[in-house]
């Protein structure tokens, strides 16, 4: 993976392979992300690194829409809650509008009606706007997400910019995790 004009050819990865090799020595959570969704970097040596040091949630933006994917492991899968998943799970985050994006805005929702926004799971015509595999919920409606982590769960909403209303969640939780030593020597 190239890093740009800022650095010698594999310097990206070699720092990556080291940060995770690091945050993985004893966190029960690693959460990682770059600008650009995984389907542009799958032949990149990254994907791999995320599966080898375990990690639980890969944010990227570029698309300037939304969609969660399953995890990585376990593509069938499609729910908003998951105990110890099988891979990682990618939530491309870029639906926060710009003059890219068409500009489209969320109904109000009844009150306890929950998310009254259908996924939009039309595949994008760019590759670098669309899922790598078939999301388990995406839209094009403005909206910002917000991260929750504690020792028991992460927790990501998806919220619509306009009505405050809950689109889309993953909540993650894991039993305690078997030794990885066999990637920290």
């Amino acid at each position: 993976l190239k890093a740009g004009g800022f650095g010698a050819e594999g310097e990206y990865l070699r720092w990556l392979e080291a940060d995770l090799k690091a945050a993985r020595a004893g966190k029960k959570w690693i959460i990682a992300g770059g600008h650009r969704p995984l389907m542009r970097l799958r032949h990149s040596g990254m994907i791999e690194l995320l599966e080898k040091y375990e990690v639980d949630l890969y944010f990227a933006g570029h698309a300037h829409r939304y969609w969660r994917d399953p995890p990585s492991a376990d593509v069938n899968a499609s729910a908003k809650f998951y105990k110890d998943p099988k891979g990682y799970i990618q939530v491309v985050a870029g639906g926060a509008g710009c003059d890219e994006m068409a500009f489209k805005l969320a109904p109000q929702c009844s009150a306890g009606e929950g998310s009254c926004v259908p996924s939009e799971q039309t595949p994008d015509e760019d590759p670098e706007k669309t899922s790598q595999l078939n999301p388990v919920y995406a839209t094009d409606v403005y909206s910002v997400g917000r991260l929750n982590v504690n020792t028991s769960a992460l927790h990501f909403e998806l919220i619509d910019s306009k009505h405050g209303q809950l689109l889309d969640e993953v909540v993650v939780t894991k039993t305690a995790r078997a030794s990885l030593t066999q990637y920290l020597v």
